[in-house]
């Protein structure tokens, strides 16, 4: 292989830097997805369920909803004319079905010739008696109004559209619009809306990562090579693969998410990581008086099983991804482990230009404070290696108190994961204030043996569901088909007031419902046959386990007031099945990183061809994830469905320098050292290398902390302390364990 790659290797440069360029032509097509439904386990029976709803039901993702702020009432003209005009401007939009607002919305008036539709607000009438009507009507026009009537909310329904280019369109001509209306004070919420700015937060967040990912390496890499063209062939070396990547990407029409924040970090992890360690041992080859082409075949020779083997693990990590419930996930584990391979390759292909592509010797040579700093640290390690009882003592400290943090992880995460400081936090705050709550509250339901629920038994059971809604205080604006029949019940029997009990006849019913059926908004709570209902509500966001919990007592308490002989009835909707998504997958965590454990054992047992290494390096890096694990409970940091990939990921990524270190010391055993001598070689070759690429790695996923996302802040933190842990462990707690209870089986 070796002689494969210096024969061919201008031709390999030639071909990379045609290949790039073309990949750097696509990369203006990058797309952004951050569909919800990505999130969604695809085999969930809710999930396939809310599927075959969705046929009979519209769900509330194409509707977006404006919120207006007044700075005391409504009930003012000049207030109310910016709305119409507002109002009016949106009508004007291509790609919208209707538009309702207090402003344009009616309570029906039987008459002799039928029912007439009176508008609620009027301007060229007296605000102050319209309110009363509001008021009176207020189980109804609460959707439309805060209780404070200072708010008022616009519903604007999206068209079904036929590509992402329309919405994207129709979303952009809103944004103009309330752009241009600058004296009103408008919110927008809606799950459309919501993906539309998570879009583009996660554009502009991989474009800061991935500029301050380089920033940093750049800067690192100029504090541990001598010579500024080792800087810049490594800087070169990420940028081929991560364009090429990304260029793939395109190519097979795969859009970014959420976590492609974290691609330049796993193309900086293989490429520099691999550089770093070939770059040591050429320099040590160099020392002997070998010229750089034979140094560079010996340096390839010795550690290129282990460079294969250690980004063949990592990408194992991400591939382990596959199993995931989340699309998302499945996605991201998929693309992630082929960059992984893909940079791989790219490094071995560069790597004959600039290791043998020059007479020179001095092109890798390492910075001296770098080997001063690595060799003071190296030095103070050695001293702890005489000290075993002090470093199992803080090993079983750590662990110990470790498992009690392991114990206190925190699920109970929220909804949505919103960056802070942003105006879609700042709308999500609005709503969660204003609206009673931003998640939506959903339960259906469904007759059986094709009962038809708009009978007066079922309707009247419906009403005692809908009361009881209505009464739990953290429950806003609930609606169901008992306001569409009491809205009919009051037009047709003027002396009973909107809140009055529903009291039908069959004869009554079906005149109502054919009234009802000239509304638009009917199929948002009923279908066509009425044998599925739809009870809708908004709910704060009180962290996931909580809001388990009550909509569980919510079910248990409706099901005693409806007949479960002829009705049955479930909680559905996005936002529940978000919930059930992010509880699988953390549920799956452990499972996804014992196989992970599993695989890599596989693997090294393979390289090492010895039961006692393979515990060793298991053994390692198992620490760091515990304590990790400790760490995340004790801050009380969130664990998202997304972060939960973190303690898979770090596994892979900390036992790369573990195999680095057992492989140079198995390879000194076979040449004939004993123990002590193939541990100090081994210890002081691997070791600046080891040093090299944590502190690489550690300016990779620190980076991750500027993120305003809390899946990627968490994500960084956790790995950053997690590389230090693993540092620790490989150079201090290793030797250690090796010199005392492995002494006899390595």
């Amino acid at each position: 292989m070796v002689q494969i790659l210096l024969k061919y290797k201008y031709s390999f440069l030639l071909l990379l830097i045609v290949l790039t360029l073309w990949a750097v032509s696509l990369l203006p097509s990058i797309k952004i997805n951050t569909d919800f439904s990505q999130f969604l386990p695809g085999n969930d029976p809710e999930y396939v369920y809310y599927q075959s709803v969705k046929s009979q039901l519209k769900d509330d993702h194409a509707l977006l909803i404006f919120g207006i702020e007044h700075t005391e009432t409504i009930y003012e003209k000049k207030f109310l004319n910016h709305v119409d005009s507002f109002v009016n401007d949106l009508k004007s939009i291509d790609g919208r079905n209707n538009i309702r607002s207090l402003t344009n919305l009616a309570y029906p008036i039987k008459i002799p010739m039928g029912l007439v539709w009176i508008p609620y607000l009027d301007q060229n009438q007296d605000l102050q008696t319209q309110k009363k009507r509001v008021d009176r009507d207020y189980l109804f026009t609460k959707n439309f109004i805060n209780e404070k009537g200072n708010v008022l909310f616009i519903y604007f329904e999206l068209e079904e559209p036929s590509n992402d280019a329309l919405v994207e369109q129709t979303l952009n001509s809103i944004d103009s619009i309330v752009n241009t209306n600058e004296n009103l004070s408008i919110h927008q919420w809606g799950k459309t809306y919501l993906q539309k700015e998570l879009n583009e937060i996660t554009k502009r967040e991989t474009q800061k990562i991935t500029l301050w990912a380089f920033l940093f390496l750049a800067l690192t890499l100029l504090f541990i090579f001598r010579k500024l063209q080792a800087v810049l062939y490594s800087l070169i070396l990420v940028c081929i693969s991560l364009f090429l990547f990304m260029g793939g990407m395109v190519l097979f029409n795969k859009p970014f998410n959420i976590m492609s924040n974290l691609f330049p970090t796993i193309v900086l992890i293989v490429g520099i990581s691999d550089i770093i360690h070939l770059s040591i041992k050429f320099n040590h080859e160099i020392k002997f008086g070998h010229d750089s082409k034979t140094a560079f075949k010996l340096a390839l020779k010795e550690i290129s099983w282990a460079l294969f083997i250690t980004s063949f693990t990592t990408a194992i990590g991400f591939f382990i991804l596959r199993i995931s419930p989340m699309q998302v996930l499945r996605e991201f584990g998929l693309q992630a482990g082929i960059a992984v391979i893909l940079t791989f390759l790219i490094t071995l292909l560069l790597a004959p230009t600039y290791f043998s592509g020059s007479r020179s010797h001095q092109r890798f040579l390492l910075r001296t404070g770098f080997s001063r700093f690595t060799y003071q640290l190296l030095h103070y390690f050695q001293r702890l290696h005489e000290k075993p009882k002090l470093v199992f003592s803080l090993t079983g400290l750590l662990v110990l108190v470790s498992l009690f943090g392991v114990f206190s992880i925190n699920t109970n995460n929220i909804q949505y994961s919103i960056p802070k400081n942003s105006d879609l936090k700042s709308d999500h705050t609005f709503f969660e204030n204003q609206m009673g709550g931003s998640r939506s509250f959903e339960m259906l339901l469904e007759s059986k043996n094709d009962i038809s629920l708009d009978n007066p038994e079922l309707l009247r059971q419906l009403e005692k569901v809908h009361t009881y809604l209505t009464g739990i205080p953290y429950l806003d604006r609930v609606k169901s088909p008992v306001i569409l029949y009491k809205m009919m019940q009051e037009a047709y029997l003027p002396t009973l007031k909107f809140n009055t009990e529903l009291n039908l006849t069959n004869e009554a019913i079906e005149d109502y419902n054919k009234s009802i059926n000239r509304l638009s908004s009917t199929n948002y709570l009923m279908n066509k046959e009425r044998t599925l209902f739809k009870i809708n509500a908004q709910m704060k966001d009180f962290g996931r386990h909580e809001v388990t919990a009550k909509t569980k007592e919510i079910l248990e308490n409706s099901l005693q007031l409806i007949d479960t002989s002829k009705v049955s009835l479930r909680i559905s909707g996005m936002d529940h099945l978000f919930d059930r998504a992010h509880e699988k997958r953390i549920s799956e965590m452990v499972e996804g990183l014992m196989l992970a454990l599993i695989l890599v054992a596989v693997v090294l047992g393979f390289i090492f061809k010895k039961w006692s290494y393979t515990l060793l390096a298991l053994l390692l890096n198992l620490l760091p994830i515990i304590i990790g694990a400790g760490i995340l409970g004790f801050t009380q940091l969130e664990l998202r469905a997304g972060s939960s990939i973190i303690f898979t990921i770090a596994f892979v990524i900390a036992v790369d320098d573990t195999i680095h270190l057992l492989s140079k010391y198995q390879w000194e055993r076979k040449k004939g050292a004993s123990v002590d001598v193939a541990l100090n070689t081994a210890f002081a070759q691997c070791g600046k290398a080891i040093i090299a690429t944590t502190i690489i790695l550690l300016g990779g996923f620190s980076i991750l902390m500027l993120s305003s996302y809390n899946e990627m802040f968490t994500f960084g933190l956790l790995m950053t302390l997690i590389l230090v842990i693993t540092l620790l462990v490989d150079l201090i707690l290793a030797p250690v364990l090796i010199k005392t209870l492995f002494k006899k089986h390595l």
